[in-house]
């Protein structure tokens, strides 16, 4: 009978013993899960930032927007033209006029180019060779040059840099919405490395909780096992403690496999090879979520966000775009009225020379060369061959509907921009009001997870003092103990949270990047 209580008591105090150093475990303590890689959060968000998979895609989109530019601008490049043709001809004299055979080369040479005004000028200089044979041919070989400018003006449809710059002031727009909307997929996708970082960490923190109350139930069952044996306690509570311990096993499978998912979406999201070792470690989170509680001022947060947003400025710049495309439209209901002016300058390698009677100017005058192509061609400076012309060309559709139906798309489409715009707006005010509300709510939820803490661990402590003077049982003990394990899981889901909300209100400010010390 001594030596039965005498083991009662040992039973007794080795429960104590087991129980109480269960409950000292720190939240830190983590099961072996074999090789690990430590990562920072500043780490993971670097490698996002040059990896993720939907920011490299993303970042093409400026780049395709830059030679969208290019091309748009390439319209007022000065372009090159040349051509050359050469034609022959022989036919059999039919009378004492007709040419026995001809050989015509033609060369010209000229540049064209479109200006930022709406107008456009061309030059051509144009040199011909002629070789004549016939009965009454003079000069066998000719030699011709002209240069001639031409300058296009419209004066009323089409008049104005606007107009005639439209579709470069578009794709430089386009460009500035790209790269804004790179900013966007930027901040998106910091928040989403960021919200799976703590994910990892949470996950982390889970599996050692259900690791811990496994070990106690698994220690359980075996103090009941002797005090079965001992004759203190009832065969039932050994079957209450094996369901204990089932349960608690599949919690710990649970919780193994949310962590492994959890590892896997943050790697998806870092964009690992599948040939990167990192695949088959586990991930051990460097960094722990913090609590640093600031006092937010709403209407600067709103301010700096509606300032600051990319979705903003994309929105505010497709309401620039339509704004122009509305007055190009409106501009080109107007009549076509197009100015034509041109100017020619020749020159020749012939002149009117003395006759027989060796008098010029006299009725017996004849054509003699005086050079090649070289005496052609300096006689264009000189002047004295010249023509010029001036016209205007009017055109105006009856009834005009293409034009008239293109302004008043151009007038929906702006109208349906500024709407976006205030759209925008509220949708900006509204996000930054719930991502503070969240910030504040997730302070309060750490402040109420850490008293819950502290009184979670009177309890036990309460609880423990019972069971040392005979008022309590194993179970409850264990009970408490668990309750307070599930507490501390609950403080760091709430810093974890809290965390997440920071990172939130960091991204609807469109400050995110700045906010971690980043660049794109």
């Amino acid at each position: 009978m001594i030596s039965q209580r005498v083991r009662q008591c040992c039973n007794y105090g080795l429960l104590i013993a087991v129980l109480f150093a269960g409950g000292a475990v720190s939240a830190e303590d983590s099961v072996d899960r074999g090789p690990t890689k430590a990562l920072s959060l500043t780490d993971c968000l670097r490698m996002a930032l040059a990896n993720n998979l939907d920011l490299v895609s993303a970042r093409q989109d400026p780049m395709i927007s830059e030679q969208n530019v290019m091309n748009a601008d390439a319209a007022f490049d000065m372009a090159l033209t040349a051509d050359y043709t050469r034609s022959e001809s022989e036919q059999e004299l039919s009378n004492q006029f007709s040419l026995d055979s001809s050989t015509d080369d033609t060369a010209n040479v000229g540049i064209t180019k479109q200006l930022g005004f709406g107008g456009s000028y061309t030059v051509n200089l144009r040199d011909s060779r002629s070789i004549q044979t016939g009965p009454l041919v003079v000069v066998d070989t000719s030699y011709r040059s002209s240069l001639t400018g031409q300058f296009d003006m419209p004066l009323m449809r089409g008049f104005g840099s606007e107009t005639a710059q439209e579709q470069l002031k578009l794709a430089e727009g386009n460009l500035e919405i790209s790269k804004e909307q790179l900013r966007v997929q930027a901040n998106s996708t910091l928040e989403s490395v960021e919200a799976a970082y703590w994910d990892v960490a949470a996950a982390i923190r889970a599996l050692g909780v259900s690791d811990r109350k496994l070990t106690r139930a698994e220690e359980l069952l075996e103090l009941n096992r002797k005090k079965v044996e001992v004759g203190t306690l009832a065969p039932i509570e050994i079957t209450q403690a094996e369901a204990e311990v089932a349960s608690n096993q599949e919690s710990l499978i649970v919780a193994e496999v949310t962590l492994e998912n959890a590892e896997d979406e943050l790697l998806r999201l870092l964009a690992v090879p599948e040939s990167d070792n990192l695949w088959a470690m586990a991930i051990d989170t460097v960094d722990e979520p913090t609590f640093d509680f600031r006092e937010i001022d709403l209407p600067q947060v709103i301010r700096t966000a509606l300032d600051r947003r990319p979705e903003m400025k994309n929105a505010k710049q497709t309401l620039i775009n339509n704004e122009l495309s509305e007055r190009v439209a409106r501009q080109n209901v107007r009549p076509q009225l197009d100015l034509s002016v041109s100017y020619t300058a020749t020159g020749n390698n012939f002149e009117l020379g003395a006759g027989p009677d060796g008098i010029p100017g006299t009725p017996d005058d004849m054509t003699v060369t005086m050079g090649a192509l070289s005496e052609a061609l300096s006689e264009i400076p000189d002047n004295d061959n010249f023509n010029w012309s001036a016209g205007v060309n009017f055109r105006y559709p009856l009834r005009n509907r293409a034009a008239k139906a293109s302004y008043a798309i151009a007038q929906l489409n702006r109208e349906k921009s500024a709407i976006d715009v205030k759209n925008q707006e509220q949708t900006i005010r509204v996000e930054v009001r719930r991502a503070v509300r969240d910030v504040e709510s997730g302070k309060k939820r750490v402040d109420a997870a850490r008293a819950n803490v502290v009184l979670q661990r009177k309890k036990l402590e309460a609880e423990q003092k019972k069971f040392e003077n005979g008022m309590s049982t194993s179970f409850e003990v264990l009970t408490f103990q668990n309750d307070l394990a599930d507490a501390e899981l609950a403080e760091i889901r709430a810093l974890i949270d809290y965390n997440k909300a920071l990172v939130a209100l960091e991204r609807v400010k469109g400050t995110l990047l700045e906010a971690r010390g980043l660049t794109l």
